[in-house]
């Protein structure tokens, strides 16, 4: 394993080494330009290269992140991120580069877990019949009002059958899976009941995303063209706003303001035949678990009835020393085997008793929608001192208007 890092550290010290000849960078372009690094890993690797590199501070200006949402006319775009079901979005270039990229007029599409796509769709009425299907009810709520006898907006779990009245009725899939094989497995099968025989776009992660990314592609490529003919892969096409909880934990890495730096390819496929038999592996354990969503304001707390292997007398506790903020979204990453408590702005916590967590979250909402919540409300929790406070840097800790 040591071995893999060291090599995949040296793909990605390449990539900015390639980056820098082409002329000065900021960070956000050299992240870009690390065909799916994550940006803390490409910072490090940065700052050990110092004696190889200039930095030469410059005045970069641009709208904040924040005033850049605000002008965002989506309907998701007031939504905080989703960090059970690790949702991105496509930047609005992006669903215009998707909408400009064939003739949609007489198609029948599905839009598996690509909510913001399916909204411009609709709103532009891009095609002959659009349906979303995603697993996320708050966003499911926004864009219900889209719902028309063309359009249809529901709530879907891929690890569920497609419902029948949707079964065959497509001509286009675009989707959108978790970027892991497995649940590309999962997720072209459903997209084949959709539209069986169909055309498929879908996302495919840049092969320097994890050390095993590159196997991991080929491995996909390999199965698809079991199924389709001639499948074309187009570089960097799909790029994705930054959600809420990586922003947060960037912001720990004090990486800030580095704009839509998560990048994929972008596949399209005929699909020849349906994939058959009964061979799909088994889903990964933290996607079975059954998340609780309790909101406060406009913050998302996502609380797992799993209790924590190892036992500990602090009602909350950290799985990285010092920080409630988790280092990554990554599902692999070691720290997250414990965590049952997951917040739309990065927390990643440790609870020993989840049912009572669920209570006290419960009656902190109900406070909250009163207009009243405060440090007191807190402070008379029953629970030990550490875990009031970090229960406070998560409930008061960021704006809840």
């Amino acid at each position: 394993m040591q071995s893999e890092n060291v090599a995949y550290q040296g793909k990605v010290r390449d990539r900015i080494r390639r980056s820098l000849l082409e002329g000065s960078r900021s960070l956000a372009e050299v992240v870009r330009g690390c065909q799916g690094a994550y940006p803390a890993v490409v910072k490090d690797l940065l700052d050990g290269l110092r004696s190889e590199i200039v930095i030469r501070p410059a005045p970069v200006f641009e709208l904040s992140s924040e005033l850049r949402r605000s002008t965002n006319e989506s309907r998701l775009a007031k939504l905080e991120g989703n960090p059970v079901l690790a949702s991105w979005y496509f930047t609005d270039e992006t669903c215009k580069r998707l909408a400009q990229l064939w003739d949609w007029s007489q198609r029948r599409i599905a839009f598996l877990g690509t909510p913001r796509l399916f909204e411009w769709f609709a709103t532009a009425k891009i095609g002959d019949r659009r349906a979303l299907l995603d697993l996320d009810a708050l966003v499911v709520a926004a864009l219900r009002d889209l719902s028309t006898p063309s359009d249809d907006v529901i709530e879907y779990d891929a690890f569920t059958e497609i419902p029948e009245a949707f079964r065959g009725q497509f001509d286009c899939v675009i989707f959108d899976p978790p970027w892991y094989p497995e649940d590309y497995e999962l997720w072209l099968r459903r997209a084949s009941t959709l539209a069986p025989s169909g055309v498929f776009c879908f996302s495919l992660f840049p092969e320097l995303t994890r050390p095993d990314a590159p196997t991991e592609r080929s491995a996909i490529m390999r199965q698809l063209a079991t199924w389709a003919e001639s499948p074309t892969v187009i570089s960097e096409y799909l790029e994705y706003d930054v959600p809420s909880f990586e922003r947060y934990q960037l912001a720990a890495w004090d990486i800030r303001e580095i704009g839509s730096w998560k990048v994929s390819d972008l596949v399209i496929c005929q699909m020849q035949s349906t994939p058959a038999g009964n061979t799909l592996r088994a889903p990964l354990r933290q996607r079975r678990v059954a998340w609780t969503e309790i909101d406060i304001g406009l913050l998302r707390t996502f609380l797992s009835p799993s209790s924590p292997d190892t036992p500990s007398v602090a009602f909350l506790r950290c799985p990285v020393e010092g920080s409630p903020v988790l280092p990554s979204p990554s599902r692999r990453d070691p720290a997250l085997r414990d965590v049952n408590l997951l917040t739309s702005r990065g927390h990643g916590l440790i609870c020993s008793n989840p049912p009572r967590l669920a209570s006290i979250l419960g009656e902190l909402r109900k406070t909250q929608l009163a207009g009243t919540l405060t440090r007191k409300h807190i402070d008379r929790v029953d629970i030990d001192e550490s875990s009031k406070r970090l229960l406070e840097s998560i409930v008061l800790g960021g704006s809840n208007e």
